[in-house]
This record gives structure tokens, C-alpha cells and sequence, in this order.
């Protein structure tokens, strides 16, 4: 009894020493405190990663132009029936059986 709760013990601590110990060491980040604008100005490099608070979104617009055009081209042209041009052919193969 006491040997499966000392090994379901053992294999927790494992288990989580396994996930959070490479976490640990691995994270060079260092949390500010402070406020960021005041300690960078535009263009200058941060001796630390920056942490942003919240998740923000950066839309490239360059890419996002290239992107549609790609996308425009993949698209095959719009049928339009031309019932002149259709008359023509019919004309024609009947031309050729007659």
C-alpha cells in the first residue's frame, strides 16, 4: 500500500520536474516592471526580452496585397455565354454536316 503511494508520489514530482524544469531554465526573460516607453525610445535594442501584457496583431500590408493577388490569379475567369457568338458556332458545325 504504502510502496504505489510512495511510486504514484515519486512519478508526480517526476512528472512535473520534468515540465517545469526545463520551463525554468530555459526562460531568460526578465519581468518589467516598469514601464516600457519609458525605458526604450524608438529604434533602440532592449538588453532583455520584452513581455507584451496582451496579444496584439500586426497586419503586414505588403504581404497581404501580394497575398490577394496570388489569390485573384488562382481564380479561374467568369463564363459568359454570348448567344451571338454561340449562333456563329452553331452556323458553323452546321455548315460542316450539310
Amino acid at each position: 500500500m504504502w510502496i504505489r503511494l510512495l511510486i504514484l508520489i515519486l512519478c508526480v514530482l517526476i512528472s512535473a520536474g520534468a515540465i517545469l524544469l526545463p520551463t525554468l531554465l530555459a526562460n531568460d526573460t526578465q519581468l518589467i516592471t516598469e514601464d516600457v516607453r519609458t525605458r526604450y525610445t524608438v529604434g533602440s535594442l532592449a538588453e532583455n526580452d520584452v513581455r507584451a501584457k496582451e496579444t496584439f496583431h500586426y497586419i503586414d500590408e505588403g504581404e497581404t496585397r501580394r497575398q490577394q493577388v496570388l489569390a485573384a490569379k488562382s481564380v479561374l475567369p467568369h463564363f459568359h455565354i454570348s448567344m451571338i457568338e454561340s449562333r456563329k458556332m452553331l452556323a458553323m458545325v452546321d455548315a460542316l454536316f450539310v
